[in-house]
């Protein structure tokens, strides 16, 4: 703690006297995936309070998007939630497991962002839905001929169930199948034209269409036109879902465990630097791509030439799909 006070400001930090700094005590199997996990976050659950949240109020309306996971208490969420929707701030939520993504339930109508992955969206949308499944798990098993539209088009009547929830775009994390991103608001996606390919990397050309809005309406200034836009949006749009494939990018995997969180910091580093909402999806791609090549959970360093690199190429074998 005294070399986080270092580098942070401790305004935000809360010190309790006889309470231990949460710890995850993690196992991993062969694949270096996690198989197991044990996590002491009781102090965050219990001390991470709404009179706590309320102090900074202020902070929380003029932030350009709030990231909220799942380790805080669901009264601690529905604060946060409220202050931010208040001010028109986007919301990012973070699962973190099958047993608190649960947690959302209370927030969905509100969520800008969630990123779950498979096992997480289908607990997520049990939580909120009559009709109770489970998931397939086929994801990792080994000589499976499953292709990401196999997976997709499994998932997709969970998909549905939160974003009839009234969560606007899942961003669902498929491991070695990268990412694809879910959404009902195909006005505020860049439409991908595959314009030609480059003979010397075969990578596909991205041209935004004339209709784009621009990249800084992920961010504060933007919010405050979002319900307004969405109902507009929905007078001159059918309601269907968009489904955007970003593909993970080949890797010399050292270690697995961190990746998750690196995508997700990624794709909100971009939000915050008003790139349009496909481009963070690729920031936050080339960022997992860093993590799982380093042997620490987070890499002391990302080359940003490298960064910019992997995000053309991830733009460049981006698929759209939709639902008819």
């Amino acid at each position: 703690m005294s070399h986080l006070l270092k580098i942070w400001t401790p305004t935000g930090i809360r010190q309790c006297a006889g309470v231990a700094t949460p710890v995850v005590v993690a196992l991993l199997d062969n694949k270096g995936e996690l198989a197991a996990a044990v996590a002491d976050t009781r102090a965050v659950e219990e001390q991470l309070t709404p009179e706590w949240i309320v102090k900074f109020a202020s902070i929380i309306s003029s932030a350009s998007i709030l990231m909220l996971d799942a380790n805080l208490s669901s009264a601690a969420l529905e604060a946060a939630c409220e202050l931010a929707e208040k001010a028109n701030v986007p919301i990012w939520f973070e699962p973190v497991s099958m047993v608190k993504c649960v947690k959302f339930k209370s927030i969905a109508h509100c969520v800008t962002y969630a990123s779950p992955n498979e096992l997480e969206l289908v607990a997520m949308a049990n939580s909120i839905s009559l009709k109770k499944e489970k998931s397939l798990s086929f994801l990792h098993e080994e000589n499976n001929k499953t292709t990401i539209d196999n997976v997709v088009q499994y998932l997709r009547q969970y998909v549905h169930v939160l974003l009839e929830s009234g969560v606007k775009n899942i961003a669902l994390t498929l491991g070695k199948y990268g990412i694809v991103l879910c959404s009902r608001d195909p006005w505020r996606l860049p439409k991908l034209l595959h314009m030609g390919q480059n003979m010397h990397n075969q990578m596909h050309l991205l041209k935004l269409s004339s209709a784009t809005v621009p990249g800084h309406m992920f961010c504060k200034e933007s919010g405050l036109e979002r319900h307004h836009n969405q109902q507009n949006c929905n007078q001159r749009f059918p309601a269907r879902t968009v489904y955007i494939h970003f593909p993970a990018l080949p890797a010399c995997i050292v270690n697995l465990s961190g990746a998750g969180d690196c995508f997700v910091a990624g794709v909100l580093a971009a939000l915050c630097m008003h790139k349009d909402v496909c481009s963070s999806m690729a920031y936050g791609v080339a960022a997992a791509k860093q993590a799982v090549e380093s042997e620490l959970n987070v890499p002391l360093q990302m080359p940003q030439d490298v960064l910019t690199g992997d995000v053309g190429l991830v733009l460049g074998a981006a698929k759209e799909n939709s639902d008819s």
